[in-house]
């Protein structure tokens, strides 16, 4: 830890190896979750492969786990002279850097933080213009010092064509797709790999921190740390171990402006005396899905909370026509960092939380315009999202239709039964009753008429308003969002979540992991927009093996809604070994078959735990009266138990009210 409290050492960092994984915590991408989306989690990890990680999260390992990496080569790199054609630039009122002589991204830090210092001692006509203008100096500097290193372009192409898949463990292999990866002018992953690795030693630096000085943290975000106070510590005693960790990081500022590279934030004073500290709660949910807040008068005040989630969806209502029994903010909302109607949903999270009532049934209906379809505005910046408008513009003048660039409605469709499905001029209903329907619409502000447009893009036809879900229904679980990449972190677990040992049975390789994320976020995830390279390319005989399982396993009709083609396509596919499918639908099929096999190996998880609570209520209370209070019959619990009979569905539903009431 001394070694590390040395900013020249850090500089030494710049390197990749080669290790043996063994129970020690690395990032690991992995399909967590039900859904079989990947995310990244820091786990204990092991792999009878050799990966490769930086150096600086080994060192990260070492520090959590107290056991060394076992590195089996590692590669170091060292910088050259500058560039010799490198240029001055101008930022702001005529401040010059010359990059030959002067650390850009020192200066312009430097340069953002004069301007907050400038913005927190200005009036309030003055603080948001200062507050833009340090916004606007920290997105230049991530882009410059992280984003531009690790810029990747994907190009939608008309048909397939192969490109080289090239990986650290395995030989590059040809693989066919239509969406080809161009790297941005600046790429260089080895500068994006190090910058973040370095970010996650400084983390895994402070989490060490706090455990040994007998605390407790609620979350960690990019560059921060939530540090909690545990039960029954003084507070006193809480503020001189919090000051302590802070003054750890101090040797390591290379600022000229000096201080703390670990900064307590504002939120922790109090709001009419900057000076002193007052006590901050914290509400965590799952990553970057918090709320910060005092507790005043038994209310909730809110000063620092998370959009994240939130974002894509168009405010449903204003200050205008605020929501009726919330206060007004105290806090300015862009300190808060979020809109009107987000700081009531967090307040009303928050108060069920201060009030002691339950959260598995907390329902937002804080405002009348909640119960209006939820909207997303969204542009029309590709020729697909343009096409779903063709039979609207058809029958439009110019300057009524939707046009390239031009603002549009997403909906999302609430779960309905076959009469709901709105009919053709015919008689025939919507396809089938197993496809989902994908609402849209022209722009429109009043969210009732542009529920009246809304149409399915897929099909054209016309969607019924009572279709549509509502603001509610939309935000239900908001607060309830599983944390899948840590164990304890369902939708109904509290309390401490703990990492997941991960064991890697096969590497896959993936491409750009935010491509098209807003539009996935608008109109929800399409596995096709992902880049999936694979293990290795698979064989036609082989995706199809993999289909047939699937439809054994779970039915004609769930695989093919699952897929998104009718079940009498599905079953010609079938008969005939997928002969004449493009390599985009075979790569589609070999995703959802991981994902599928995920969700199962997930569900058998969670129904051993379940079994585990099942036992440990059967010793306290024996087994026939567990099974009057399920209302079940004892024999057939007895077997379930004994592992002679499945876990029905209904018993599994009972088993996990009947726990989650008890806890």
């Amino acid at each position: 830890m001394t070694d590390l409290q040395k900013k020249e050492n850090w500089k030494l960092l710049v390197a990749l190896v080669q290790v043996e994984p063994d129970e020690d915590i690395f990032p690991v991408r992995a399909p967590y979750g039900l859904d079989g989306d990947g995310t990244i989690g820091a786990n204990h990890l092991s792999s009878k492969r050799e990966l490769w990680f930086t150096l600086a999260d080994c060192l990260a390992s070492q520090q959590l786990t107290g056991k060394p990496v076992t590195i089996r080569r590692a590669i170091i790199f060292s910088p050259k002279n500058a560039q010799p054609d490198l240029k001055e630039i101008r930022i702001g009122d005529g401040i010059i850097i010359n990059p030959q002589k002067i650390d850009l991204y020192k200066s312009l830090i430097e340069l953002r933080q004069e301007i907050k210092r400038q913005r927190d001692n200005s009036t309030d006509l003055e603080y948001d213009k200062l507050d833009i203008a340090q916004n606007t100096i920290k997105i230049a500097t991530n882009a410059t010092s992280f984003g531009i290193f690790a810029e990747i372009n994907v190009n939608d192409r008309p048909e397939d064509e192969f490109v080289r898949v090239t990986g650290a463990c395995d030989p590059s292999f040809l693989h066919s797709t239509n969406k080809v990866e161009q790297p941005g002018r600046f790429f260089h992953p080895l500068l994006a790999a190090t910058i973040t690795g370095a970010a996650r030693l400084m983390l895994a630096i402070a989490e060490k921190l706090v455990t040994e000085a007998g605390l407790e943290w609620a979350f960690c975000d990019t560059d921060s740390i939530a540090i909690a106070k545990p039960e029954g510590m003084p507070v006193e005693v809480f503020y001189e171990k919090v000051d302590q960790i802070v003054g750890w990081f101090k040797e390591l500022n290379p600022y000229d402006f000096g201080g703390d590279i670990l900064k307590i934030e504002d939120v922790n004073y109090g709001l009419k005396n900057p000076t002193i500290r007052k006590p901050l709660f914290v509400w965590a949910v799952s990553a970057k899905r918090y709320v910060l807040l005092n507790v005043k008068n038994g209310d909730p005040l809110i000063r620092k909370a998370s959009a994240h989630g939130l974002g894509h969806l168009r405010a449903p209502y204003t200050a205008g026509n605020p929501a009726p029994g919330i206060p007004t903010p105290q806090v300015k909302l862009s300190k808060i960092g979020v809109q009107l109607w987000q700081h009531d949903l967090w307040w009303t999270i928050a108060k069920a939380a201060i009030d002691g009532k339950s959260d598995h049934d907390l329902k937002f209906d804080f405002h009348p315009a909640l119960a209006q379809p939820a909207i997303t505005q969204y542009a029309a910046t590709t020729p697909k999202n343009l096409k779903w408008f063709d039979n609207y513009n058809s029958d439009r003048s110019y300057w009524d239709q939707v046009k390239p660039f031009g603002f549009v409605c997403a909906f999302y469709a609430r779960k309905f039964a076959e009469e709901d499905v709105a009919s053709t001029g015919d008689g025939k209903k919507a396809e089938s009753k197993s496809v989902a329907i994908r609402p849209v619409g022209p722009f429109e502000k009043d969210p009732r008429r542009a529920a009246k447009m809304a149409f399915d893009r897929i099909t054209g036809l016309a969607v019924l308003p009572k279709q549509l879900m509502t603001y509610q229904a939309a935000l239900a679980q908001y607060h309830l969002h599983p944390e899948d990449k840590f164990l304890n972190g369902d939708y109904f677990d509290r309390g401490t979540t703990l990492r997941r040992h991960v064991f890697a049975k096969e590497i896959r390789y993936i491409g750009k992991e935010s491509n098209k994320w807003e539009e996935m976020q608008n109109f929800g995830f399409d596995p096709e927009e992902e880049i999936h390279y694979g293990a290795k390319p698979p064989t036609r005989k082989s995706i199809s093996y993999a289909l047939a399982k699937i439809v054994g396993a779970q039915g004609l009709r769930a695989t093919a809604t699952e897929i998104g083609i009718s079940r009498t396509k599905l079953t010609k596919l079938l008969e005939n070994e997928l002969v004449g499918c493009p390599a985009a639908f075979l790569q589609r099929i070999s995703r959802i078959a991981v994902a599928i096999n995920s969700r199962k190996n997930r569900e058998n998880e969670q129904d051993a735990e379940l079994m585990g609570l099942v036992k440990a209520e059967i010793r306290k209370i024996g087994i026939s009266e567990l099974a009057r209070r399920l209302q079940v019959d004892p024999a057939n619990l007895a077997k379930i138990v004994a592992g002679n009979r499945a876990l029905p569905r209904l018993l599994r539903d009972l088993l996990r009210a009947y726990f989650g009431a008890k806890s």
